[in-house]
C-alpha cells in the first residue's frame, strides 16, 4: 500500500512539473562564464529544484546518516563482545 502512494505522489509531482516546465515558455541565457547556453525557464527552475534536492541529500547523508551507520556499528561491536563474555557480576 505504501510503495502505490509513494507511486501516486511521484506521478503527480512529475505531472505538476511537466506543466509547470510547459506554462513557463520564455527562454532564458545562463551564462557561467566559461560556456553559456539558452534553456526555457521552466526547465532551468526544475533542473535547479533537482540539482538542490541531489545536493541536500549528499549533504544529509554525509552530516546525519554516516554517522549514525558508524555509531552503529561500534555499537553492534559492544554488543557483541558483552554477549560473548557472558553477564558480569556488580
Amino acid at each position: 500500500m505504501k510503495r502505490w502512494i509513494v507511486l501516486v505522489m511521484a506521478a503527480s509531482v512529475a505531472l505538476l512539473a511537466a506543466a509547470f516546465a510547459l506554462l513557463n515558455e520564455a527562454v532564458v541565457r545562463l551564462d557561467f562564464h566559461f560556456f553559456a547556453f539558452q534553456l526555457p525557464l521552466g526547465v532551468v527552475v526544475t533542473l535547479s529544484l533537482l540539482v538542490g534536492f541531489l545536493l541536500a541529500s549528499v549533504a544529509l547523508s554525509v552530516a546525519v546518516i554516516v554517522p549514525q551507520r558508524l555509531r552503529l556499528r561500534a555499537l553492534r561491536r559492544q554488543l557483541d563482545l558483552a554477549r560473548q563474555h557472558g553477564p558480569t557480576a556488580p
